[in-house]
């Protein structure tokens, strides 16, 4: 037990620590920054790198392109990935594991490989430097990840739960949405966290697709305050704060629903 809390605690301040040095950063003027030796603790704190990133740059439109992508993705993966998860768990039809493993292996194709065909589509499709194209591609790239856990967790339910819903009047999208979803609300939250962050932090496509602030993400807009012979370090710290503040929204409203969905859809003795 004692070894478990000290790889824990190791594990927690190897990641803490990039964070608050990072922080640290932020906070600090440009010329404490470039001072040689580094100050880390004794400093003059400045918050003119926040109010820099937040109304002298475009990053407020990046934040708010990254999060309607996000959203969209999420959303869009659920409306799509909740069905095909709920048919490919519940109904018998040919070639069924092998369609199981089209889906899955999709989202093992290296991501550098579809760089291309999607840039010829999105290119004849008039979309780049669109919302929709990163919407679009991102749907693309993280549906099957989304059917395959989502899949993983119907597949669990006992089928007497629906059966108990057929029989009081229900239809199949009647115990989907009342039964099964409820009881599936664990791995459907847990699927959403992941496709949010991976959407979130995807940096390829939205370098390739977005030429403006009108579809830069975050990620892309970090390359803003990188300059031609100087790196304001203190506003990409800045910057980086400000972007872990939505993800970490969503993931602990999502978590509320996960604790929700392992106390649902029980049966009352």
């Amino acid at each position: 037990m004692i070894i478990a809390w000290i790889v824990m605690f190791i594990y927690i301040f190897s990641i803490f620590i990039p964070f608050f040095f990072a922080f640290l950063t932020s906070l600090k003027p440009i010329n404490e920054i470039i001072k040689y030796p580094v100050n880390y603790f004794s400093f003059k704190t400045s918050f003119d790198s926040y109010y820099q990133v937040i109304f002298g740059s475009a990053y407020g439109k990046y934040t708010l392109n990254t999060l309607i992508v996000s959203l969209s993705v999420v959303i869009l993966c659920a409306f799509f990935g909740i069905p095909s998860a709920y048919a490919l768990a519940r109904y018998k039809f040919s070639f069924k594991k092998s369609i199981l493993f089209f889906i899955i292996s999709i989202r093992l194709i290296p991501p550098i490989s579809l760089i291309v065909p999607f840039f010829i589509l999105i290119r004849f499709l008039r979309l780049v430097d669109s919302l929709f194209s990163l919407i679009m591609v991102n749907f693309m790239l993280n549906l099957p990840f989304f059917i395959w856990i989502s899949w993983g967790f119907i597949k669990e339910i006992p089928r007497e739960f629906e059966e108990a819903g057929l029989i009081d009047g229900c239809s199949r999208l009647e115990s989907l949405w009342k039964i099964v979803i409820p009881i599936a609300a664990p791995g459907l939250s847990a699927a959403s966290i992941v496709t949010f962050l991976f959407t979130w932090n995807e940096y390829l496509f939205a370098l390739t697709f977005s030429q403006t602030k009108a579809a830069k993400t975050v990620s892309v807009g970090m390359s803003d305050f990188v300059g031609d012979v100087f790196v304001r370090w203190n506003q990409i710290s800045a910057a980086s704060m400000i972007s872990i503040i939505p993800a970490l929204i969503f993931v602990f409203l999502f978590q509320k629903y996960i604790v929700q969905g392992l106390t649902a859809g029980g049966v009352k003795g």
